[in-house]
């Protein structure tokens, strides 16, 4: 008898709950408590358009899109995003069912914490579109890379305890003094002493040139769909490779001499440069005829020099004489000494010195 009561008690129970249950569903729909929809808590709204009013407040804005150093930006709209809210809606109702539902319902009663279930942001994207905006910024953006530039020498003011360098930004000291330039030799700016102020000289310096960038169009689609799909830190990092910049060479050299002397050489200046060890060469107006004046005086000295077997020796008073002679030569840039040196070179005909001194310099 007990027995039989206890299932009719219980009967009664399961008769009670069953409005409460049905209610208690149907105030819970659409979004069941603890249902999260693409990671947000939108429990209570039953209007698809509200959910997706609140959707749309962060998966239609902008994402951040870095490339290299350039940040661009993307509208969802640019790419047909749309957000799928009704499947999302009907996803979420799976919850109203079953032990799930059972779980939500004893959770609610009790007063305890909700489980979380997450139902994924559901999309749709045109990938043909999202091609052609990747193709279009790399068009703009893919570059080469920069060759190397040779700074001229420049006067540079300094402030205590600071540098300029080849066009960078003011460097410490303390930081610069072991550096080297990118041609392998100590920059100027690592011989100041601590805490100089003044104007010092900046040796000619190699700058490097630009790092060249292409971009991955393939490897870039998978960043690009996620952060369009993500709720937070909505910043794309494009997948470039990246090409180093060439190291400096002789047409670089021979580039950057020949700018420097149409532009910041007070006169007219020829150049020629040969590597010893690899034979390449460097020719800017090398084929210049010069009048040459008293710079000739130079090597019509070294070719004497050359010509005297023991040197200027003292004891020897026709060497002294012709010592006397360069002197003159060099010193007061004589040129009835440089005559006399000629004269000396080709044996008292100074056009056989000529051809000699001629002989000397090839």
């Amino acid at each position: 008898m007990d027995k039989f009561f206890r299932l009719i008690l219980i009967l009664l129970i399961f008769l009670a709950l069953i409005p409460l249950y049905s209610r208690y569903k149907e105030s819970a729909g659409p979004i069941p408590p603890g249902v999260y929809l693409a990671g947000m808590n939108l429990t209570g709204i039953d209007d698809p358009a509200e959910v997706r009013q609140h959707l749309d407040a962060v998966y239609q804005q902008p994402i951040a899109i870095q490339f290299g150093d350039t940040r661009l930006a993307l509208e969802p709209a640019e790419v047909d995003f749309h957000i799928e809210v009704e499947q999302m809606m009907r996803e979420a109702e799976k919850y109203l069912d079953g032990g799930a539902f059972m779980d939500i319902a004893v959770r609610q009663a009790l007063g305890y914490e909700q489980q979380r279930r997450d139902v994924p942001l559901r999309f749709v994207l045109n990938t043909d579109k999202l091609r052609a905006w990747l193709e279009e910024a790399a068009q703009s953006h893919n570059s080469s890379p920069g060759r190397p530039r040779l700074v001229p020498p420049a006067n540079q003011w300094s402030e205590a305890g600071q540098v300029e360098t080849g066009g960078n930004a003011p460097v410490r000291n303390s930081e610069f003094a072991d550096s080297l330039g990118s041609n392998g030799a100590p920059n100027t700016a690592a011989r100041l002493p601590a805490g100089f102020v003044g104007v010092y000289s900046r040796d000619w310096t190699w700058v490097a040139g630009r790092t060249g960038q292409v971009l991955d169009i393939d490897a870039s689609l998978p960043p690009v769909v996620d952060v369009l799909t993500a709720l937070e830190n909505r910043t794309a990092h494009l997948v470039v490779n990246e090409t180093p910049p060439p190291p400096p060479g002789m047409a670089d050299l021979e580039a950057a001499l020949n700018d420097y002397l149409n532009t910041n050489f007070p006169g007219f200046g020829a150049v020629y440069i040969e590597d010893l060890t690899s034979g390449e060469s460097v020719a800017v107006d090398a084929d210049v005829a010069f009048s040459g004046m008293s710079t000739l005086k130079i090597g019509i000295a070294a070719a004497v020099m050359h010509a005297l077997e023991n040197g200027v020796h003292p004891d020897d008073a026709a060497s002294v004489e012709v010592g006397q002679w360069i002197d003159y030569a060099l010193g007061d840039s004589n040129n009835y000494a440089a005559n006399l040196l000629l004269a000396y070179l080709g044996d008292q005909y100074r056009r056989l010195g000529a051809r000699r001194f001629t002989e000397f310099m090839h």
